[in-house]
């Protein structure tokens, strides 16, 4: 295992145990609602077709045509719902390309490994583009013609 992937994995692992110190906490606090709740997500339609296993990962246009979405944008939407609410549903982007739920905790550890690289390199691109905001002499502003042929500024 590389040093970048050692680093991410142990950083995966302390966010699992602070959420779980979290837990114990309200827990010890006496909190009404002590007894677990089953999550909302786990019965979605879409939640319960994808299937386990990085082996097994459905692209998004699969999982539309299976599902009857009318566009596979909904079906993404609808992942990223269901993420949000908790569900652990992975993608991988190189074949076989899709949607997964992890079949361990490996598999979703090197999930969270890829987006994070994702994150790192859309910072990076994200961080070019403010140099270039900043170094420029309209700082923001734009110039467009007006109908007289006069400027007009604006801001973005």
């Amino acid at each position: 295992m590389s040093r970048k992937t050692e680093r991410a994995v142990a950083t995966v692992n302390s966010g699992r145990q602070n959420a779980s110190d979290k837990s114990q906490t309200k827990a010890k606090a006496g909190c009404r609602n002590s007894i677990p709740q089953e999550p909302d997500y786990i019965n979605n339609a879409l939640y319960n077709f994808i299937q386990f296993g990085r082996e097994n990962a459905q692209t998004a246009k699969d999982l539309t045509k299976a599902m009857g979405y009318k566009h596979w944008r909904e079906v993404t939407l609808e992942i990223n719902r269901l993420r949000n609410k908790g569900a652990v549903i992975c993608a991988a982007g190189d074949k076989p390309a899709g949607y997964f739920r992890p079949r361990d905790p490996d598999e979703a550890r090197h999930f969270v490994v890829t987006m994070r690289s994702r994150v790192r390199e859309i910072r990076l691109a994200a961080r070019s583009a403010e140099k270039y905001i900043t170094s420029s002499p309209h700082n923001g502003q734009v110039q467009l013609s007006g109908e007289d042929g006069g400027a007009v500024s604006g801001e973005w």
